[in-house]
């Protein structure tokens, strides 16, 4: 897929290079529980392909149109929560890429979801955004 700026596609296991600096980044990790090692971030992209082999969907690798580089990743993506099968609405930009719109909070808020629940997720905690519920037809 292809907008004026962003071209995604699935990963590779050849993005490893681009993935594992971000995710072992500590700003910008500040909102997950740690940074990633290398091997986890191999281990997330096996994940991502097989996500994407089995479901027919999942993340995607984000890049700048212009120039191929790196710019983080996004999707949705089958979860487990609490004991419930979900469907997690994904995007992570890479650090270089920070105040050219607004943060991650906002932008959920902005596709009308709101803060629903705290839990954890593999052990480590979560603040679950969800749509809010609609009212009844009548």
């Amino acid at each position: 897929m292809t907008t004026r700026r962003l071209r995604l596609r699935p990963f590779t296991a050849a993005d490893l290079d681009a993935l594992a600096p971000m995710v072992a980044d500590p700003a910008q990790m500040a909102f997950h529980p740690r940074p990633r090692t290398r091997a986890d971030a191999a281990a997330w992209i096996a994940g991502t392909r097989a996500t994407h082999a089995s479901r027919g969907y999942g993340l995607w690798l984000v890049e700048e149109r212009a120039t191929g580089a790196f710019a983080g990743y996004c999707g949705v993506r089958p979860l487990t929560l609490d004991g419930a099968r979900e469907t997690e609405l994904v995007w992570h930009v890479h650090r270089r890429l920070w105040s050219c719109g607004v943060g991650s909070r906002r932008v959920a808020e902005k596709l009308g979801l709101r803060p629903e629940r705290t839990t954890s997720l593999d052990g480590d905690p979560v603040v679950v955004y969800a749509t809010p519920p609609r009212p009844p037809r009548a």
